[in-house]
């Protein structure tokens, strides 16, 4: 059975006796069904070996909550109208841009995967931090859904939304419930922990899922490193 060496920042696992140099900021790991004996640790002879790297710097998730919505909203809704609304809500443009103070913070740099959701209001909000495009847009990180009682009542946009998500929280839900939500936020946090191994992830999301992810990233041990923003345009940084 092997042994784990601590090599400063490099951790290696070794069957049989073999030496590595330390490669500060990374980490190897060989396995084999054998010894392995290589010459030298800068040539490794591995013959029926699997040979994983995995690079162990900090990595950095961004959770940014795309700007405010182009979106009239009236002042009193039927329970009807509000369903209506909330489909022309999804399908709205961003009309802001971050704020100055943070636009430099969002912005996207080399290298980074870049990530939102399906809905319209995070992808216009994605193509104004970059415009340049290398957009993944991908459904699993849509907003979690507004359960909408049928109440024969008229009350503001804002009232239908408070009263619906305590419905949704209390497990009663027309839509997407929350467990099935909270499945959701739960592969997006293992899909975002994955490629940040690989670089630094930046998600243009929204408000609740964002909170929901954010959960899950923290039960996986990472921290809230900054935050930034409240609101339209917050942006969270969580790191490991």
């Amino acid at each position: 059975m092997g042994r784990a060496k601590n090599c400063g920042v490099l951790t290696v696992r070794c069957w049989g006796r073999i030496g590595l140099s330390c490669h500060k900021g990374a980490a190897w790991a060989v396995t084999s069904s054998a010894p392995v004996r290589p010459q030298t640790a800068e040539q490794l002879v591995l013959i029926g070996c699997d040979l994983v790297y995995r690079a162990t710097m900090p990595f950095r998730i961004h959770l940014v909550r795309h700007g405010k919505p182009l979106c009239h909203r009236p002042a009193m809704l039927s329970a009807d109208a509000f369903r209506r609304w909330l489909t022309v809500y999804d399908a709205a443009e961003v009309d802001d841009s971050p704020p100055a103070k943070q636009a430099a913070i969002f912005k996207p740099q080399k290298g980074q995967i870049l990530l939102c959701s399906s809905l319209r209001r995070s992808i216009s909000s994605a193509y104004l931090l970059a415009p340049e495009g290398g957009w993944q847009s991908l459904a699993l990180f849509n907003e979690a859904a507004v359960a909408v009682p049928s109440l024969p009542l008229t009350l503001p946009a804002a009232i239908w939304t408070a009263l619906g998500r305590v419905l949704w929280l209390t497990g009663w839900s027309s839509v997407e419930n929350m467990r099935e939500c909270r499945i959701r936020a739960h592969s997006a946090a293992d899909m975002m922990i994955n490629a940040a191994k690989t670089g630094e992830v930046v998600l243009v999301g929204h408000g609740w899922m964002n909170r929901m992810i954010l959960g899950e990233l923290r039960k996986r041990g990472l921290k809230v490193c900054a935050t930034s923003g409240a609101g339209y345009w917050r942006h969270v940084v969580v790191g490991g």
